[in-house]
């Protein structure tokens, strides 16, 4: 059996997802092949699904996000015009929220967690059985056509422990692409990194984020099994110098914390490597500054979203505050460690004035990275249902709306019109990016053309010429002050 993985939206970090999945196949299915197809965001569609088809798949797992679900769909259609008897499987955050959605050319969803439920799809393909309705709904957490629209079955429970699903399957990455020399956005410098996922899920439970409708409850890898993929990434590719831990909360666990850089500096792994990790301003004090000091953590990246006290209660559901991410922000600079930003704009109910706190917040605290994105509600959440109730979002929408990734997004859906009208917003927009380009390092003309691959040759060229204006205008901003 050869199962081919398809990851429609391929960036610089890997669909460990995916990885996983393969693992785990391979560990109980003996003589199963797993072939992962990354798409380039340049190709087109209908070449993608040509380079689908060409890996000779006898079943395609398709991951979803939905910024990029209008391109699966237009995928499934071709690959059904290809041919229509490969049977077609949709997994991750998009379908696992909004089953409903599932395409006519797409045969199965898999909800939530998929390595135990692919297993069994597995089986079932090896038996004849996956187009019968019948064995399909004995199956839990998927989703299927049926005589009267989608079918869902029952819920899944959560794999435990979770160190019983093998380390990723790091042989179906291109792992010459993934651990190039570059500049992640996240840090200053080119490094020749990789990422780690130590944990799924999050404690926190945020108006705006997947996480709990894509993994239910937090859990945790054991601190062993952390540092064992941590040497097994260092032995397979010694040239490695930075990982980047893009668990949501690395730090939610302070036990589990204390032990890994125990470990990490028994074993000597943090040296000639810099870390990366995620971390939350109420969980932030001067003990877990120092052990993420102690192990070379250049970089705590923060979602401290708003700056306004009342925007920053709502989407965060009072988890945290203002004063409590300048704190958080103070400590990791006086130690050295940079300071990522993460922000949201245009949120329901955000005013002007509260827009002005967030500029303020963004020009006082000294960050080492800002990312600043539109408020933009993700399936699955609270924030999804507000704008539902709002009739902004329907299960039939055009999801390229809600790409907030894309720069070349024409019509990105906006959810605040009550409090401050669009044009209005567009307006302050550029304001908010000049206040953050202030702290975010300029890519190299080199690290620009390290990203190629990924866009369209028009957003390719855009982004090189805005990389080479910015390099300009930081070249005249020094002669000025050296002038003065």
């Amino acid at each position: 059996m050869r199962i081919v993985f398809v990851n429609p939206r391929c960036d610089i970090y890997p669909p460990l997802g995916l990885c996983s999945l393969s693992a785990y196949l391979k560990e109980q299915l003996p003589g199963v092949e797993t072939v992962l197809v990354d798409i380039p965001p340049a190709t087109g569609l209908r070449a993608a699904a040509a380079l689908i088809t060409a890996a000779r798949p006898d079943l395609i797992a398709i991951t979803t996000y939905t910024v990029a679900f209008s391109d699966v769909v237009e995928i499934c259609g071709y690959l059904k015009e290809r041919s229509s008897t490969i049977p077609i499987l949709l997994g991750g955050p998009h379908i696992t929220s909004l089953p409903g959605t599932l395409p006519a050319t797409a045969d199965i969803g898999v909800i939530g967690e998929g390595e135990a439920t692919l297993l069994e799809l597995c089986h079932c393909l090896s038996e004849g059985k996956l187009a019968d309705p019948g064995s399909l709904a004995s199956i839990r957490a998927i989703c299927y056509h049926g005589p009267e629209g989608v079918v869902t079955t029952s819920e899944r429970g959560s794999i435990e422990p979770l160190d019983s699903i093998p380390p990723p399957d790091l042989a179906i990455l291109n792992m010459r692409w993934y651990t190039a020399r570059r500049m992640y956005f996240t840090m200053k410098g080119n490094f020749k990194g990789f990422v780690l996922l130590t944990s799924r899920g999050c404690p926190f439970n945020c108006r705006f984020c997947q996480a709990s409708a894509q993994w239910g409850r937090c859990r945790y890898h054991s601190a062993e099994r952390v540092v064992s993929e941590l040497e097994r990434l260092r032995t397979l590719y010694p040239k490695l110098d930075a990982v980047n831990i893009i668990d949501d909360l690395f730090i939610g666990d302070r036990k589990r914390l204390r032990e890994i850089v125990r470990l990490i500096r028994e074993k000597g792994l943090h040296h000639g490597m810099v870390f990366n990790v995620n971390g939350h301003a109420m969980l932030v004090d001067e003990e877990v500054i120092g052990l993420l000091k102690s192990i070379n953590v250049v970089q705590i990246a923060y979602g401290f979203e708003s700056g306004s006290e009342r925007v920053l209660d709502f989407l965060k559901k009072g988890s945290v505050t203002v004063e409590r991410n300048r704190r958080a922000a103070a400590l990791t600079s006086a130690a050295g460690i940079g300071v990522g930003g993460q922000f949201m704009i245009g949120s329901p109910g955000e005013t002007e004035e509260d827009f002005r706190q967030t500029v303020a917040f963004i020009a006082q605290t000294p960050m080492s990275h800002v990312h600043v994105s539109a408020t933009t509600p993700m399936p699955g959440t609270e924030l999804w249902e507000i704008c539902r109730g709002k009739g902004l979002v329907s299960d039939a929408m055009d999801w390229r709306t809600l790409d907030f990734g894309n720069p070349d997004t024409a019509a990105l859906l906006y959810c605040n019109e009550e409090c401050m009208p669009y044009e209005r917003f567009n307006e302050l927009k550029s304001e908010v990016k000049q206040v953050a380009d202030r702290w975010n390092p300029v890519p190299s003309l080199i690290a620009n053309l390290s990203y190629w691959q990924l866009y369209t040759p028009t957003e390719f060229v855009r982004r090189v010429f805005m990389g080479l204006n910015r390099m300009r205008h930081q070249y005249v901003n020094k002669i000025r002050q050296k002038d003065q």
